[in-house]
């Protein structure tokens, strides 16, 4: 399975733990939801890494904004209810 995804600006807690919620829908059209506690760009180029592509991408996390302390289950119920 292969899934596209699309960050929101909303943080929400899962188990305890803070997560981005991003959107995504995979090779087939379904649509999902995505909860993502972390990202990280290595440290240390690697073969194959371009750095100036890697200093981007770290920048780009470091520039999401995200108001903390949102309830999952609220902002599935909000989505799922403007869906319809």
């Amino acid at each position: 399975m292969r899934l596209q995804i699309i960050p929101s600006e909303k943080i929400v807690k899962v188990n305890g733990t803070e997560c981005r919620l991003w959107y995504g829908v995979n090779e087939h059209g379904a649509k999902c939801f995505v909860f993502v506690a972390t990202v990280a760009v290595p440290d240390v180029l690697l073969p194959g890494m371009d750095e100036n592509a890697q200093e981007d991408f770290a920048r780009q996390l470091r520039e999401m904004p995200g108001p903390p302390g949102d309830e999952a289950i609220g902002v599935l119920h909000e989505l799922m209810r403007k869906a319809r």
